[in-house]
């Protein structure tokens, strides 16, 4: 979506809240990486039940503002923040703990909350670029 903002293809993306918690169980959850803590359970000796999570939480601002800025913009220029859509009770703040995967397997997260985010931009960008590369009527400007 910010890619696309960006390309000029879809207009300001419209948000309801900005001080929400993103809440990733982990963001280091890429196939390899739940392949890998699933053969790790699997690998333990007795069966038991672990959260795969960073410990950390952050906010849809904090989403928008590395977004924006992996692509030189700063969100504030392309994000519309409409109050009516607030949600009367949100949840304060969601983070999953890992300390048990972390002390019984050993696990612990690979990538930082910045990687996930430049890694999926720039995946975006790579989405338009193959669009735009097969696209007749882009190609034929």
């Amino acid at each position: 979506m910010i890619a696309a903002n960006a390309a000029g293809e879809i207009n300001d993306a419209e948000l309801h809240n900005l001080l929400i918690f993103l809440f990733a169980a982990g963001y280091d959850t890429s196939k390899n990486m739940l392949t890998l803590i699933m053969h790790m359970m699997l690998q333990h000796p007795e069966p038991d039940d672990y959260v795969i999570a960073t410990g950390e939480t952050h906010t849809v601002r904090e989403f928008c503002e590395l977004a924006f800025s992996e692509l030189g913009l700063d969100y504030r220029e392309h994000v519309e923040i409409d109050p009516n859509l607030y949600r009367p009770a949100e949840v304060d703040t969601l983070i999953g703990d890992a300390s048990k995967a972390r002390k019984v397997l050993n696990w612990t997260t690979t990538r930082t909350f910045r990687d996930l985010v430049r890694d999926m931009v720039r995946s975006d960008l790579r989405l338009l670029e193959t669009k735009h590369s097969t696209d007749p009527v882009t190609t034929a400007v």
